[in-house]
């Protein structure tokens, strides 16, 4: 594992996530990181590529998987790319952006990576991996998607809003991979979950939770630790308001008509998220571990799915990486945790790691059940280049019901 620090005071640029910025305190790493980890197998490799930003664009991703196939021989399907989803970094995504993007600044996050791999990040160690899953024990995140009033209709219609919503189940589990020495001492921790980093909404960069929980894990473990962004498009910290006490008149007014609200995150908040995660983490590695031999397999496919007036297609690749009964399912949208739960229920004796925000997003993927429920995840498509309306639920139910298949075929070929 590789690791390199954005220096971005030479560049100009809008910070992505949110549409206005707040001016409090910052809450994580005032700074910005490209991680790297390149794993062989024999003759397998599997590489993940991992940007402290909100989106990766295909300006960004097409050199780099070039350049690794002339200089390495490494093919496209074995690269994973996946953003940690800050909401405070650079805008650089083309396909959302495209009026704002500095194209120095895409040069610059290509130049980076291409450094890591051309220094330290080719000297390989040999090793062992364990893998270990982690229901969470504490509910520090929950679904986003409740009904209610929105105060930006005049509270006039009842309708899917951003609000807590305790009895939708979501991705509730932490999922790790162990690297071990040759020693059978553990040297580095790829930990993967699935909830919007949201935390820090102030005018200064952050890493937000992901570079605090590495602190975290550093400063307890001393050894360097990896974050994968899970399917996080309907997930949001669990820190909620229900009372008047100490809000603004406008959420005074939100928590009026619909009862409970997100509030404003302090440093109490991110401090307890972060501890929390990185206790569970801790408390999970034991001794005991079995340690997986199989090679890695990874496949790519492309799937299309259509808007609902159908005069807008959308082709997209998803990757998907396999070591033994361990899936890493990568998908470039921000994607529904439903798809997690239903591919859990469906293929249980698989641990399926959740990837979304890989390159080249295509915007929200819904769950084709939310479709008639409506709601920003649903209708915000129309923000991305390419949507003249919402994704169609038909051609959602189909995408899903082809993904299930293909995952299927993947087994039964190893039988």
């Amino acid at each position: 594992m590789k690791s390199k620090e954005l220096h971005l005071d030479s560049f100009d640029f809008e910070l992505s996530g949110f549409s206005t910025r707040s001016m409090a305190p910052l809450l994580g790493e005032n700074k910005l990181k490209i991680d790297v980890l390149w794993i062989k197998k024999n003759d397998s490799n599997i590489i993940f590529i991992s940007i402290d930003t909100l989106y990766i664009p295909k300006k960004i991703a097409e050199p780099i998987y070039i350049f690794l196939k002339n200089t390495f021989n490494i093919d496209e399907k074995d690269v994973i790319f996946n953003a940690t989803h800050t909401h405070s970094s650079p805008a650089i995504e083309e396909n959302f952006y495209n009026s704002i993007i500095n194209n120095d600044l895409i040069l610059y996050f290509i130049k980076i990576i291409k450094e890591i791999f051309n220094t330290s990040i080719t000297c390989f160690q040999y090793g062992h991996i364990a893998y270990k899953t982690i229901t969470l024990k504490e509910k520090i995140w929950v679904s986003r998607r409740k009904i209610g009033r929105d105060v930006k209709k005049f509270l006039l219609k009842k309708t899917i809003i951003m609000r807590p919503n305790h009895d939708l189940k979501v991705d509730n589990k932490i999922r790790l991979m162990l690297i071990y020495d040759q020693e059978i001492r553990l040297n580095k921790i790829l930990y993967n979950f699935s909830c919007h980093p949201v935390f820090n909404t102030n005018k200064m960069i952050s890493s937000d939770f992901k570079g605090e929980i590495g602190r975290l894990i550093k400063e307890k473990l001393g050894i360097e630790s990896f974050f994968l962004q899970g399917f996080s498009g309907d997930i949001r910290p669990n820190f909620t308001a229900s009372k008047y006490s100490g809000l603004n008149f406008k959420n005074r007014i939100k928590v009026l008509f619909n009862g409970e609200i997100f509030k404003e995150f302090d440093k109490s908040d991110f401090n307890h998220f972060c501890g929390v995660i990185t206790e569970e983490i801790i408390n999970s590695i034991d001794a005991e571990n079995v340690f997986e031999e199989h090679e890695f397999s990874s496949i790519k496919k492309t799937y299309k799915i259509n808007s609902v007036s159908g005069k807008n297609e959308k082709q997209f690749v998803i990757k998907l990486a396999t070591q033994g009964n361990n899936f890493f399912l990568s998908i470039p949208a921000e994607v529904n945790s439903k798809y997690i739960l239903e591919l859990s229920r469906r293929f249980v004796h698989l641990n399926i790691f959740p990837l979304g925000l890989a390159d080249n997003i295509i915007s929200y993927l819904p769950y084709y059940s939310e479709i008639d429920d409506g709601g920003y995840e649903v209708t915000s498509a129309t923000n991305y280049n390419g949507w003249d309306e919402h994704i169609c639920k038909k051609s959602l139910k189909k995408f899903y019901m082809e993904l299930e298949s293909d995952i299927a075929s993947i087994i039964n070929e190893r039988k």
